[in-house]
C-alpha cells in the first residue's frame, strides 16, 4: 500500500460501493482524488489497490473472482479472496487521516460499513458525501459519521470544507 504521509499534509481513504456498482466505483473516486492532490491531501483507493487474488490485480478481476466463488459456492474461495481485500482496507483505514465515503443511494454495502466503524473505532473523522436524505441513512451510521465527521450533499461541499479545515499550503 503506497502511503506517503510526508508527501501530503493528510491521506484520505476512499470508501463506498464496489460491489454491484457499474465502474466498480472507480469514477467517483478518480474524480475526487484529483481534487484532493490540489489540496495537498494524498488519497488511498481500493480500486486501484494491489491486492493480488490468483493473476490478477485488477478490481474488475477481484469482482469477477469472488463472483464466481460465491456463484459455485466456493465458500472457502470467497473467504480466501475477502481475506486478502479486507487486509487491504483495514490496512487502508489506519493508515488514513480520514475517510472520504459516498453512498450515492442506500447502502448495503458490508466493506463500507465496516470501513467506517473501524475508523470509528480508531477515532478518525467519515466525511460522508450522501446522494439521498440523510434522515433515511441507519442512525448507527449517522453516530458513526456525526460524532467525528460531517455528511455533505456534494463532492464540492466536501472539497469546500476540507479546504477551510485542513488548508491548501
Amino acid at each position: 500500500m503506497q502511503n506517503n504521509k510526508s508527501k501530503f499534509k493528510k491521506i484520505a481513504y476512499l470508501v463506498g460501493p464496489i460491489e454491484g456498482v457499474l465502474d466498480h466505483g472507480r469514477g467517483w473516486r478518480e474524480e475526487i482524488a484529483q481534487k484532493l492532490l490540489g489540496l495537498g491531501i494524498g488519497s488511498l483507493d481500493p480500486t486501484k489497490a494491489s491486492i493480488e487474488i490468483g493473476d490478477g490485480l485488477d478490481v474488475a478481476f477481484r469482482r469477477q473472482a469472488v463472483e464466481a466463488a460465491r456463484e459455485a459456492r466456493d465458500w472457502e474461495k470467497v473467504l480466501s479472496i475477502m481475506e486478502k481485500v479486507w487486509e487491504y482496507n483495514e490496512g487502508a483505514v489506519k493508515a488514513s487521516d480520514f475517510l472520504a465515503a459516498y453512498f450515492p443511494e442506500k447502502v448495503s454495502g458490508g466493506g463500507t460499513l465496516r470501513e467506517m466503524q473501524k475508523a470509528f473505532d480508531y477515532g478518525k473523522p467519515v466525511y460522508l458525501v450522501c446522494g439521498l436524505d440523510p434522515s433515511s441513512i441507519n442512525t448507527h451510521i449517522l453516530h458513526m459519521v456525526l460524532k467525528r465527521g460531517k455528511i455533505f450533499s456534494t463532492f464540492d461541499e466536501l472539497i469546500e470544507f476540507l479546504k477551510k479545515e485542513y488548508g491548501t499550503d
